[in-house]
């Protein structure tokens, strides 16, 4: 990717977490990256184009951030420990991205993206279902247990961001954990 291209990528975010998607013309983006209006379609065809190219990228780099390490660890708990761990770090670390993911969740912009996404999911689903098998994980829906794993990251990012303190403290991120963890094992 050049500079031209982030560069836009990079006021595109600011301004729809500012602003919101409808209240954001490509004018804007264009002119907070210091080029035209042309110049932004020739890089986008439209503003859609834009949206779903800046959504892949913040999906696939959270991916990646969430999986590091993952392969370290055999016990299907402990990888939803890292997965739970590296969630909420990622989105303590990169706010805008995060706000940026969630207006996009519920815009008329959402598709359903595969690659990077379906992967992990499968991998999730897959590590519960080993979990169930192993009877470290209760018996559930499997899809079930990454929309509780997803929904509890989510509050504990809204929850760390009102109280940031705690974020920073070992002893409550390791109760919390085992709090949710509660609501899914054996």
């Amino acid at each position: 990717m050049n500079t031209k291209e982030q560069s836009i990528l990079d006021s595109a975010l600011n301004l729809f977490v500012t602003k919101g998607f409808h209240g954001t013309a490509t004018s804007a983006i264009a002119e907070q990256a210091g080029i035209s209006n042309g110049t932004l379609f020739h890089y986008f065809k439209s503003k859609e184009v834009l949206v779903q190219q800046l959504h892949q990228r913040i999906k696939s780099d959270q991916i990646t951030f969430i999986t590091t390490d993952l392969e370290e660890t055999e016990s299907p708990k402990e990888k939803i420990r890292v997965i739970w761990n590296n969630a909420i770090k990622w989105a303590m670390e990169n706010k805008d991205k995060y706000k940026f993911l969630h207006q996009y969740k519920y815009s008329p912009y959402k598709k359903k993206h595969k690659g990077d996404v379906e992967k992990f999911r499968k991998d999730f689903l897959d590590n519960a279902e080993k979990g169930v098998q192993l009877k470290q994980l209760r018996y559930l829906p499997y899809d079930f247990i990454f929309d509780m794993t997803n929904a509890h990251v989510y509050g504990m990012v809204e929850y760390l961001r009102s109280n940031p303190i705690k974020y920073r403290t070992p002893e409550f991120m390791k109760q919390a954990f085992e709090s949710f963890y509660g609501s899914i094992k054996p």
